[in-house]
C-alpha cells in the first residue's frame, strides 16, 4: 500500500491510457481496491478509453 500511494504521487501517466494500463497492472487486485489513489487511476482509465482517437460512438439523435 505504501508503495501504490508514494508511486501514485510521483508517476501520473494521466494522458496515456497504455502507460496507466501498465503502471496499474503492477498491483494486486487487493491494492488495486484499497489504495484512493489508484482507484483514481482507475478512473481516469475509464473514461480515457471512452474517448480513443479512432473509436466509434453511437450518436444518438
Amino acid at each position: 500500500m505504501v508503495y501504490a500511494t508514494i508511486a501514485s504521487q510521483y508517476f501520473t501517466p494521466r494522458n496515456n491510457a497504455t502507460e496507466l494500463q501498465e503502471f496499474l497492472g503492477q498491483f494486486g487486485p487487493e491494492v488495486l481496491q484499497q489504495s484512493y489513489y489508484l482507484k483514481q487511476m482507475q478512473q481516469s482509465l475509464a473514461q480515457l478509453g471512452k474517448i480513443e482517437i479512432g473509436k466509434k460512438h453511437l450518436i444518438l439523435r
